[in-house]
């Protein structure tokens, strides 16, 4: 069993690593075998791993994924280093990225029930970053996990989060889509609501794989969550995840009334 420490281990001994397949960024991920059971390695990359900027915002994400207690977010166990640099061990999540499923299974995205479930899942995570001011500001595709067995959410990668003890981050990952405030770099008006716009984004991208449209109440918090004016998208993800729920009654309720009106 691996402690949750702040302080780096360097005794920590590896079975068998397996070096994972990515391109690109500051980091190198791994599965490591520890006894026999498997954890997540990320590891600064060499060209990196002695630049103090980039060695605090990796202590940064060690130190805010370890406060983190949800079952949405990947445990993050210890902060090490050996003679090949910096690397954070963490909870191993076997299952593919919302990105893959989105390819390679689009039907899955056909039923509203597995929508539904991911999202209250999504915000339920985002929440407890949000209940202790973090930002995650890269919700996306490729930073969700779905579990093989369940299909339970997993949000990871808490690289890039903004949190209010280290003002500094690593940046973001640029696209067409982002928030903003993200885009201008105003990283004064960073809040909830910009990861709430990343949210509408990924309904959109769902919503282009699906063989019909998106349930009325999630064409309606995907467009309040792409609003331009982030005074205009959701404050909280409370306010989100009640209007799911009501939705989810509201449609139980007129299912019963028109299956009873069958019998009578």
């Amino acid at each position: 069993m691996i402690e949750y420490s702040g302080f780096l281990n360097e005794d920590i001994r590896f079975d068998k690593i397996e070096r994972l397949d990515n391109e690109g960024g500051t980091c190198e991920t791994y599965i490591v075998h520890i006894k026999g059971k498997a954890y997540f390695m990320k590891r600064l990359r060499c060209q990196y791993s002695c630049d103090p900027n980039y060695r605090l915002i990796f202590n940064k994400e060690f130190e805010i994924g370890k406060a983190i207690s949800n079952s949405y977010i990947p445990q993050y166990l210890s902060l090490g280093e050996d003679g090949q640099g910096l690397y954070i061990l963490m909870e191993y999540v076997q299952g593919v990225t919302l990105q893959e499923k989105l390819k390679k299974e689009p039907a899955f995205f056909d039923n509203d029930a597995n929508i539904r479930k991911m999202l209250l899942q999504l915000l339920v995570g985002l929440k407890s970053l949000h209940d202790n001011n973090i930002a995650h500001l890269d919700i996306t595709a490729n930073n969700i996990i779905l579990c093989q067995v369940s299909n339970d959410v997993k949000i990871i990668d808490l690289g890039f989060c903004l949190e209010s003890s280290y003002r500094k981050t690593a940046g973001y990952t640029p696209c067409d889509n982002m928030a903003p405030e993200l885009k201008n770099k105003q990283l004064d008006q960073i809040d909830a609501s910009t990861d709430f716009y990343e949210i509408g984004v990924l309904l959109e991208a769902i919503e282009k794989v699906r063989r019909r449209p998106l349930p009325h109440y999630l064409q309606k918090i995907k467009k309040r969550c792409l609003q331009h004016k982030k005074e205009a998208r959701y404050a909280n993800a409370d306010t989100i995840i009640r209007a799911i729920k009501y939705s989810s009654f509201y449609t139980m309720r007129r299912i019963a009334a028109w299956a009873a009106a069958l019998l009578f």
